[in-house]
């Protein structure tokens, strides 16, 4: 894998071109803008980036897809609960998480320490942090708490677009 630094705001974008060996031109042609403006939404709920329903249509595109891995799932509220309840103690999330994507590449999803959204690369082994810089697993907490995987996968099936 290798690592692409991003411009601001794009982290998704790179880490997907990472994951998938192109470039982020080639998924900014694939989703039809460079996340940077979307001038067709009204002024007040436009966003920067891209969201990982593009990145996924990029997948497709390509061949590939991507499926989820949650860090911390959580069983749905009961009734009069205020706040969602652990499957697992955070000992056997991080084991089960870590577990389902070590050899695998995917983009991991998360927040930096600044509480900011961030995706970065990951080859199975090592993640590529599209800011400049490359970091274990465990050395990656000091940069970013992670949420999520989504793993890369060969599309099986067809799908009508």
């Amino acid at each position: 894998m290798q690592l692409l630094k991003q411009h601001s705001g794009l982290c998704l974008l790179y880490s997907a071109a990472m994951v998938l060996d192109t470039s982020p031109e080639r998924l900014i042609e694939l989703i039809g803008h460079d996340g940077l403006d979307q001038p067709w939404l009204p002024e007040d709920s436009r966003q920067v980036a891209h969201t990982p329903d593009e990145i996924q249509d990029c997948c497709l595109a390509l061949g590939k897809c991507l499926y989820p891995i949650s860090a911390y799932p959580f069983s749905t509220p009961e009734k009069g609960r205020i706040s969602p309840r652990p499957i697992w103690s955070q000992e056997m999330a991080i084991q089960r998480f870590e577990s389902h994507i070590h050899g695998q590449r995917g983009i991991l999803i998360g927040t930096t320490m600044n509480n900011v959204g961030h995706a970065v690369a990951w080859d199975g082994e090592s993640i590529y942090d599209p800011r400049g810089q490359c970091y274990s697993l465990k050395d990656s907490e000091s940069f970013i708490l992670l949420r999520e995987a989504m793993i890369l996968g060969i599309k099986s099936v067809k799908t009508i677009l």
